[in-house]
């Protein structure tokens, strides 16, 4: 199977989270969880971030995409969501 485009993400161990952002020149916008790091802090948080891994890994790129109504409504947010995650 062929892929697409790729980033590397740097984590430092005393990090809990790394981005790559295409407005800032990677390849892939892309967040990445430091499991190690969140687990014994907020095991919760780290149970959660599992089961969202476990429902989006087998998500492929010619999947069908949500109704343009779904995306409407979450785009907003995200984009205020996104420049929040960004500014930090």
């Amino acid at each position: 199977m062929q892929h697409g485009k790729s980033t590397k993400i740097t984590i430092y161990e005393d990090k809990a989270t790394g981005i790559s952002s295409a407005s800032y020149g990677s390849n892939v916008t892309a967040m990445v969880f430091n499991m190690g790091l969140i687990a014994p802090i907020k095991p919760i948080l780290a149970v959660q971030i599992i089961q969202l891994y476990d429902e989006l890994h087998s998500i492929e790129k010619d999947d069908p995409k949500a109704p343009e109504e779904d995306q409407k409504l979450a785009l907003n947010e995200l984009e205020k969501l996104m420049q929040k995650v960004y500014d930090k």
